[in-house]
């Protein structure tokens, strides 16, 4: 009989794109313009919108904010080896850039992965990845995904609580792109 492990919790996503000057002024224009935001822009979108940088369940203040079952039955985390006691959101000295960058966060709760098991669950061969993104502007973002064994996970996202996206300058300026 095959049963179906889930993992579900607040999942991030996010992605940096380098711009030129040129792109820079572009994006400040469509942010001021009447016309579509991204019409003259497209594939500068879709650059952005492609394959995310960061992308899993979130980890804030040190915890997880997900959790894990099999059918409806949950599953207890704790005997996995994650190491959480770096896990923080900090706020760092930006990096320095060589070129402005055009960021792309996204927060998404009820967000899911899930991959169909043909025996019992094994905690043993359930592995949690912790990975660290830093932004331009030099915050830490923490997310993990899971693995098991050979199996893929399918991922879902259901309801997207907030997106982001804004231009980091060279020299650290922050312009928030609230019609992207």
């Amino acid at each position: 009989m095959t049963k179906t492990l889930y993992v579900t919790g607040k999942m991030y996503e996010a992605n940096t794109v380098s711009i030129t000057d040129a792109e820079l002024v572009a994006l400040v224009s469509a942010e001021q313009s009447d016309d579509g935001f991204w019409e003259n822009l497209e594939e500068l979108h879709d650059q952005l919108m492609g394959d995310s940088q960061a992308n899993g369940f979130l980890v804030t203040d040190g915890h997880p904010r997900y959790r894990a079952s099999v059918d409806d039955e949950e599953v207890d985390l704790t005997d996995i080896d994650v190491n959480y006691s770096e896990s923080k959101n900090t706020q760092r000295v930006a990096p320095k850039l060589e070129t402005h960058a055009l960021v792309f966060e996204k927060w998404s709760i009820r967000g899911y992965g899930s991959c169909s098991l043909k025996v019992n669950l094994d905690n043993e061969k359930l592995d949690l990845t912790a990975t660290a993104f830093t932004l331009p502007t030099g915050e830490t973002r923490y997310v993990v995904e899971p693995y098991y064994e050979d199996h893929d996970f399918d991922y879902g996202d259901s309801w997207t609580e907030e997106t982001r996206t804004y231009i980091v300058t060279t020299d650290g300026y922050i312009i928030e792109l609230n019609r992207a």
